[in-house]
């Protein structure tokens, strides 16, 4: 009975592949057809909204130099950071000034006593010349003549020290001034950016820090391959990418001809909005031409 029942199962699993191979499932072509005017729109609507890599710009850009050889005792802001005009940035610590000023102080007493003493000498060859001459007739004229060389070395001895004192001043000065900016403040209100030196680092006097951008007024620059610049018109919008939000705006000028380094075109564009994102920051510029006949 097993037997039979084993061989009927058989004949009909058989059967149905018989079918299946015989009348396959029909395809509703129709349904799997593509709206070929619709993909051609979504490509025009591609090629339609080209973008674009850009940059807010700033009105101004203050890069901040250390004023002398020294180490970061306290970093007060991190990159990013929003600062106003007098806010301390950074505080530097060098322990070599407080020796330097003992030097330059030294310097200057001893240049103060140089100067001192070739005025006196300068006094005394001038007494002795003017007693030589009221006396001509007991003294020599080639001591006359020595004694008017003698004034002359002493006028330039004076002359010397003069300015060896006011050099030594200038050091001192320098060093005194040095010592009232190891407080870096912001010279502007803006944003803190570049940052170039960590907590407890060793820098160079003229070694760059930190740069401090003047907040933006919405002015965008994004950079055109000059093949694509038939593409834009001023009054173009455009939709600003990159941001926490989206931002709108205008095209308001056209580079009349490529930039050479980069062999690009630049345009302008202003934001609309009542708020700018931060200067400096890199975005997606996305235009939106009111004319699509122009592409």
């Amino acid at each position: 009975m097993l037997k039979t029942l084993l061989v009927f199962a058989g004949l009909m699993g058989a059967s149905a592949l018989w079918l299946a191979f015989r009348h396959p499932p029909r395809v509703d072509l129709e349904a799997s057809k593509v709206d070929e005017p619709d993909q051609r729109r979504s490509q025009t609507h591609h090629l339609e909204s080209p973008s674009f890599l850009g940059v807010v710009l700033s009105d101004e850009v203050v890069r901040l130099s250390c004023p002398m050889d020294a180490f970061v005792k306290q970093m007060q802001v991190r990159e990013g950071a929003n600062v106003d005009a007098g806010e301390v940035l950074v505080q530097l610590e060098a322990h070599h000034l407080a020796d330097d000023m003992k030097l330059a102080e030294a310097s200057l007493r001893a240049s103060r006593t140089a100067l001192e003493e070739a005025k006196l000498n300068q006094i005394q060859a001038q007494e002795n010349l003017e007693r030589m001459r009221a006396s001509q007739s007991i003294y020599p004229a080639a001591e006359i003549r020595e004694a008017e060389l003698q004034l002359a070395r002493t006028d330039h001895r004076v002359s010397a020290a003069k300015s060896e004192q006011q050099q030594a001043q200038i050091r001192l000065d320098a060093l005194i001034r040095q010592s009232s900016q190891t407080d870096i403040v912001s010279p502007i209100s803006g944003t803190v950016q570049h940052i170039q030196l960590k907590l407890g680092q060793t820098i160079s006097q003229g070694q760059t820090m930190l740069s401090v951008t003047a907040p933006s007024r919405g002015v965008v620059r994004f950079a055109v391959p000059p093949d694509l610049t038939r593409q834009i018109r001023t009054g173009d919008s455009f939709k600003l990418m990159g941001f926490e939000m989206r931002y709108q705006g205008v095209v308001t000028s056209i580079a009349p001809e490529r930039d050479e380094p980069t062999q690009l075109v630049f345009c302008l564009g202003q934001i609309q909005a009542d708020s700018y994102p931060p200067a400096g920051a890199s975005c997606q510029v996305f235009l939106e031409p009111k004319d699509h006949d122009h592409f």
